[in-house]
C-alpha cells in the first residue's frame, strides 16, 4: 500500500518554490539601481568622479566662480587680512592655488577680534562694554576710548586689505575637495563671524575719522 505522505511532501516543496519565484519576480523591478548623469536624472551632468557619481562640489565652485579672477575677487584680499585660521592643514595647499594667492603665513598680521579680554582692568572694562555703541554712532578720539584706538591700529594692516576688497566687484572663496567622499565633500570656508568684525572696525574707524576731520575743520576757522 503506497505511503499518502509522500506526495503530499512533494506538493509542499513545490509550492515553496512557486512563491520563492513570485516573490523574485515582485522584487527584481525594486532592486536598486545606479544613477545615470544625465538630462533626464538631474540637472548636473558633470564632472564625475572616478565611480562615475557626480562630483557635485566641483560643479557648485564651477557655478560659483563663472567670472571671477584674481583681479576682480574681493576674497584674495579678505583672506590675506584675516589669515589662515579657518582653513583646515589639509585642505590649505589647494585652497591657496585656486585662489591664486601665495600660502599665507602661519604667524603674520591678520585680524584680532576685539573683545573684553583686551581690558585688564574691570571697571574699566564693563564701562567701555557699556559705551561701546558710541564708537559706532557718535564722533569720538583715542582719549575718549584708548583700548579701541588700539585695537584699531593692531589692525591697521588687515582693514586696509578689507578696504581694497571693497573696491573689488566680485567675490568667490574656492571650495576644495575633502578627503571624505559623499556627495558633497567640499570644503566651506565661513567667514560670516570675520565679516562683522571687519564691518565693526570699520565702522568705528570712519566714526573716529570724522571726529578728526571736524577738529582740522575748526583749527582753520
Amino acid at each position: 500500500m503506497a505511503d499518502p505522505i509522500v506526495p503530499q511532501r512533494k506538493v509542499r516543496r513545490w509550492a515553496w518554490v512557486v512563491v520563492g519565484l513570485a516573490l523574485t519576480c515582485v522584487a527584481y523591478p525594486l532592486r536598486p539601481r545606479p544613477l545615470v548623469p544625465g538630462p533626464e536624472t538631474t540637472v548636473i551632468t558633470g564632472p564625475l568622479r572616478p565611480d562615475g557619481s557626480i562630483d557635485y562640489a566641483a560643479a557648485l565652485a564651477a557655478i560659483y566662480s563663472e567670472g571671477v579672477t584674481w583681479e576682480n575677487n574681493a576674497a584674495v584680499f579678505l583672506v590675506g587680512a584675516i589669515g589662515p585660521k579657518l582653513i583646515s592643514r589639509e585642505l590649505r595647499p589647494a585652497f591657496y592655488e585656486e585662489l591664486g594667492i601665495s600660502p599665507l603665513d602661519e604667524d603674520g598680521d591678520y585680524l584680532q577680534s576685539w573683545g573684553p579680554s583686551l581690558i585688564v582692568d574691570q571697571k574699566r572694562r564693563e564701562l567701555v562694554e557699556q559705551s561701546l555703541h558710541k564708537v559706532y554712532s557718535e564722533p569720538w578720539q583715542a582719549a575718549d576710548f584708548p583700548e579701541v584706538a588700539t585695537w584699531l591700529a593692531s589692525n591697521e594692516r588687515p582693514l586696509e586689505l578689507c578696504r581694497l576688497a571693497s573696491q573689488r566687484s566680485q567675490f568667490y572663496l574656492p571650495r576644495v575637495a575633502s578627503s571624505q567622499g559623499g556627495l558633497l565633500s567640499g570644503f566651506f570656508v565661513d567667514i560670516n563671524r570675520e565679516l562683522r568684525e571687519i564691518a565693526r572696525a570699520l565702522a568705528a574707524r570712519h566714526v573716529a575719522s570724522r571726529r578728526a576731520e571736524y577738529r582740522r575743520g575748526n583749527s582753520r576757522c
